[in-house]
Order: C-alpha cells, then sequence, then structure tokens
C-alpha cells in the first residue's frame, strides 16, 4: 500500500474537504481526488460520500480511519526517533504562535535558533486563530491564557501578568492615576475582544477583586498595535508582560500600578506549549522549546517554568 495515499485519506477526513488539502499541498483538488479514488479502487469499497455540497466518511469509510491514524502517527514517532539518533537535531519545526507573540518573541529568537542549528528549518504559521495542531501537522502551538481544555498535551513555559502603561509624556499631561479608580477620568486603549473591552480586573495579594470601567475612543483587535498606540501617547493600555516589559525597563512606558495584580477577564494566565502527542516529541521540537525558554530569559520578561 502505498503511504501517500493513507497519508492523503487521513489529511482530507481532518480537513474536510479535497480543496483544503490541495490548498496546504499546493496542487489541485483533482489530484487528490485521484489519490482518494486510488485508494478506494485498492480497498474495495468507498470510504466517502460525496455530494456537491458535502463529504462524508462512510461507515467503512470511518472503521478505515480509527485503523490508520493510530499506524501513521507511530511512524511519524518512529522516524522522529530515529532521526534524533544522529548528532544533531535534523528536520522542519512547524509552530504556530499568535501574531503579535510570533513577532515579538518567536521572530527575534529565530537568528541566533538557526545559527545554532544548521539541521533545522522553521515553518511558523502567525495566526490569532487557534488551529488544530493535528490536522495541520504543527509540532508546537503556544497558547496565550487559561489552560487548554482539550486531550493534546499543554505545558506551561511562563505566567502572564499584566501592566497598566503608558508614556512619561501622556502622563505628565494627563496626571498620573493614584488608583484604579481614576482611570475613568483616562482615555484607555482597549483591546477588541470580550473580558478586556469594558473592564479591567485588579486586585494586591489574594484580595478583593475590583472590576474597573474603563473607556476610550479606540478600541484594537492586535496588541502589537494596541502598543504601538500607547506609545504615541494615545492613552492608557493594559498589554502583557512580554511585550512591554523592556519599554517599561527603557522609560518608554510607566508601570502605572506596580503593586497591583492586573488582567482582562482572568488572573491565571500564562504561555503554555501545546504539542500533538504524549508518545513522543522529536529532538527538534525539544530544541526550539530550549531555545524559546532561553530567549524569554534573556528578555527577562515573565516568570519561566520548567518545560
Amino acid at each position: 500500500m502505498d503511504l501517500t495515499l493513507l497519508y492523503t485519506f487521513a489529511d482530507v477526513v481532518r480537513r474536510g474537504s479535497f480543496a483544503a488539502v490541495a490548498r496546504d499541498r499546493d496542487t489541485d483538488a483533482s489530484s487528490i481526488s485521484r489519490a482518494i479514488a486510488a485508494l478506494e479502487g485498492a480497498l474495495g469499497v468507498r470510504l466517502f460520500q460525496r455530494t456537491t455540497r458535502r463529504l462524508a466518511l462512510t461507515e467503512a469509510g470511518s472503521a478505515y480511519y480509527e485503523r490508520v491514524v493510530p499506524l501513521l502517527e507511530g511512524l511519524a514517532a518512529a522516524s522522529a526517533e530515529v532521526a534524533d539518533l544522529g548528532d544533531q537535531p535534523l528536520g522542519t519545526v512547524r509552530v504556530t504562535a499568535s501574531v503579535a507573540f510570533g513577532q515579538r518573541v518567536v521572530v527575534p529568537m529565530l537568528p541566533d535558533f538557526l545559527a545554532r542549528h544548521s539541521g533545522l528549518g522553521i515553518d511558523l504559521v502567525l495566526t490569532d486563530t487557534v488551529l488544530d495542531v493535528v490536522g495541520e501537522r504543527i509540532d508546537v502551538a503556544i497558547r496565550l491564557g487559561t489552560l487548554p481544555d482539550s486531550d493534546l498535551v499543554a505545558t506551561k513555559l511562563a505566567a502572564v501578568t499584566y501592566r497598566v502603561v503608558a508614556t512619561p509624556a501622556y502622563l505628565s499631561a494627563r496626571g498620573l492615576p493614584a488608583s484604579p479608580a481614576d482611570l475613568a477620568a483616562h482615555e484607555c486603549l482597549r483591546f477588541g475582544i470580550p473580558g478586556f473591552r469594558r473592564s479591567w480586573r485588579f486586585r494586591q495579594g489574594m484580595g478583593e477583586v475590583h472590576d474597573v470601567p474603563v473607556s476610550g475612543r479606540v478600541v484594537i483587535s492586535n496588541g502589537l498595535a494596541l502598543q504601538s498606540c500607547a506609545l504615541a501617547g494615545l492613552g492608557v493600555a493594559l498589554l502583557p508582560c512580554w511585550l512591554v516589559d523592556d519599554m517599561v525597563r527603557a522609560g518608554q512606558l510607566v508601570d502605572i500600578f506596580p503593586r497591583w495584580e492586573v488582567s482582562g477577564a482572568d488572573f491565571a494566565t500564562a504561555v503554555w506549549l501545546v504539542f500533538p502527542t504524549r508518545a513522543y516529541v522529536p529532538r527538534k521540537t525539544r530544541a526550539f522549546v530550549g531555545a524559546l525558554q532561553k530567549w524569554m530569559r534573556a528578555m527577562r520578561t515573565c516568570d519561566q517554568q520548567a518545560v
């Protein structure tokens, strides 16, 4: 049996259409259709029910998929383990991260990482959409927020704390807020997702949580753009440690409430590393994770955890 046909079959099931798999592989849908037809011919059964609007597994196709996937995963793990027996990690590490975290943290670490690992390449997918780690063949996904609820393996890379920041020039013109409640008199730059748009949460130690209403004329759905607006002196912004700590140290931004814990919705936020399987983490992936840990330490931002 041609393994290429099996991989194509599994990809079609995960992606839900011939066209989607064709786009992923930069080929035409007819070639994917021919591959599935060849597999069906070899097996002597129909694997999919096809209509103009829908593609669905037959009973035989569903049973076959359940058997094939563990075999393909086992082959991939075996190939990774054999590749890891060499002197240096080899291959391409496929990574996904949010646009802001990718541009601010991951991209700057790549020159040093690639210089140290001549046998490795990077396929970096920057998107604010949560991708299917298995279906998209992601080696490691960098996720932000609370602990991901899934069957995937998630490891905390770093706790994320938030800062309420503004430029010295803005604060000189508008005054330094003495307490979180004083934000009512300020132009607040708001992140356009639930939990960050209408109020910010404050607490000291494990004390009472204060939900402080915020308002302002600027709402943006991208952290880097929000940071740029804060640097331009347009107002006060709530931004994560990995995005602003170096600017606070440099004096470009002021941490207005350093004695308060601040969040948009949840104080237990973190940077998570999500892997597709518990079976085996390839050496190439471990090399990338180690480099990311080292880079974040060099940035002197957030509190890292052991991975």
